[in-house]
């Protein structure tokens, strides 16, 4: 009877820590491949679908220039927005993590102080990549 609760317990805390670990692993490998990871080029996007319109719709030469227009002011915008969002979604979280500098003893400030410095310079890195 007292076997069973000890392997209970080992078993629960190994799931613990390979949870623990995974996330560490994902965290550690994803926060560098977000910024890292190339957002395909909007004139990609937009001859894209500008091939898929004369494919499905069957376009003229002349039609596909009257439409190529409508369809690059569209690609414009939302690139504006991409890039809104993405500031605005820094700003949120560099907010969140200069506020937890208070919870920490100053050598954490310091190294938090480094990080945030190192994540600004990726996301700028990254940010110049979507502008058109």
């Amino acid at each position: 009877m007292g076997f069973s609760w000890k392997l209970t317990i080992s078993f629960a805390l190994l799931f613990v820590i390979g949870g623990l670990c995974g996330s560490v692993i994902t965290l550690a490998v994803g926060s560098h491949h977000y910024f890292t990871a190339r957002a395909r080029p909007s004139v990609s996007w937009e001859e894209g679908v500008m091939r898929n319109l004369t494919k499905h719709l069957q376009l003229t030469a002349e039609q596909q220039e009257k439409v190529r227009v409508p369809i690059h002011e569209a690609t414009e915008r939302l690139g504006a927005v991409r890039r809104k969002t993405l500031l605005e979604i820094n700003q949120e979280f560099d907010g969140t993590l200069a506020g937890l500098a208070p919870l920490l003893t100053p050598d954490q400030q310091r190294k938090l102080d480094q990080f945030r410095a190192r994540r600004m310079a990726r996301f700028r890195a990254a940010i110049a990549r979507v502008s058109p």
